[in-house]
């Protein structure tokens, strides 16, 4: 991928990575759909608004909101994406972490009924009780995911950076991965949610995933689905509003639709689980769980036509 930074000889102003080949697959056939300034126009107003003004706009005078797609495999991308002391302000000061420490502190009845349905799908897929699952969530955040797995009796990890999230889940049962490449543990299911869309190179740390995958392991994907934002883009033009979706400025830099989601898994050695495994699988647990007919045609839908995607290994036989 041609990546190149733009440089602000005062040093200054947040320093941007520019990609203007495809990230999925790598061809220089690609096209610009969006560019504007992120200090000017409905861009600036959406990044001051969205961040309630802890953005020092001025310091992100040398990039754009620049959405690019590939023409050969429809991938899309923001070409420019922060880095350096950017990239950390974003996510430890422009996401207040205590703002979004309070959505997780609360999540409501409906959130943690859902994660609790996930981890038990998981369980009757692999066919195992939660105390002989081994589960890792990969971005976890503030760990709710892995805190009712550790809950329910699964030997729950999360994988964060940041030591703050960490020393949250840590008390509440889950164990704290701090790097991938450094893990020597082996799961029975990997969860990623909302994760790889934030991610310039998402291949190498899926790679390392399936690394810790046992070889009858599962690995599922969850990322927006970009299919209706990019047709919005495509129909609009420069009079598109940039807003809190599958392309968010900043933050979601890679844009997927379901088959872009096969086709990253599929250079990491991944296929999906077939849909009469996951049936199966949505049948014992409609059958003992708290799970019901929506969500059972919601997940078929997801894992068939959408970004909500559960994986295996590739068959070496």
């Amino acid at each position: 991928m041609a990546a190149l930074a733009k440089q602000n000889p005062q040093a200054k102003n947040y320093q941007f990575k520019v990609c203007t080949d495809c990230p999925l697959c790598q061809s220089t056939h690609t096209e610009t759909l969006y560019n504007e300034p992120f200090t000017k126009g409905k861009t600036a107003g959406f990044v001051s608004s969205y961040y309630q003004s802890r953005v020092p706009m001025e310091k992100l005078a040398d990039g754009n909101y620049h959405v690019r797609e590939c023409t050969d495999c429809g991938f899309a991308w923001q070409a420019e994406v922060l880095e350096g002391a950017g990239i950390n302000a974003l996510y430890s000061e422009w996401i207040e972490p205590q703002e979004s420490l309070r959505k997780r502190e609360n999540p409501g009845t409906t959130f943690s009924a859902k994660q609790a349905n996930e981890v038990a799908l998981f369980c009757f897929l692999k066919h195992k009780q939660p105390a002989e699952l081994k589960v890792m969530d990969f971005g976890t955040g503030w760990g709710n995911w892995p805190i009712i797995a550790a809950a329910m009796g699964a030997d729950a990890y999360g994988a964060e950076l940041d030591s703050q999230r960490r020393a949250r889940f840590t008390t509440k049962g889950v164990k704290p991965v701090e790097d991938i490449f450094n893990c020597t543990e082996q799961f029975d299911v990997i969860n990623s949610d909302q994760v790889f869309e934030h991610l310039t190179e998402p291949l190498p740390l899926l790679k390392q995933l399936v690394k810790l995958l046992k070889d009858d392991g599962v690995l599922r994907i969850s990322v927006p689905d970009g299919t209706k934002t990019l047709k919005k883009i495509r129909q609009q033009g420069m009079q598109y509003q940039p807003a809190k979706n599958a392309l968010h400025p900043l933050e979601h830099v890679l844009c997927y639709q379901h088959q872009h989601v096969i086709a990253l898994a599929a250079q990491a050695g991944l296929v999906p689980i077939s849909p009469m495994q996951l049936f199966k699988a949505q049948l014992e647990n409609l059958r003992h769980g708290s799970y019901n007919i929506s969500m059972l045609v919601r997940d078929m839908w997801a894992q068939l036509r959408s970004t909500r995607i559960i994986f295996q290994k590739k068959s070496t036989a």
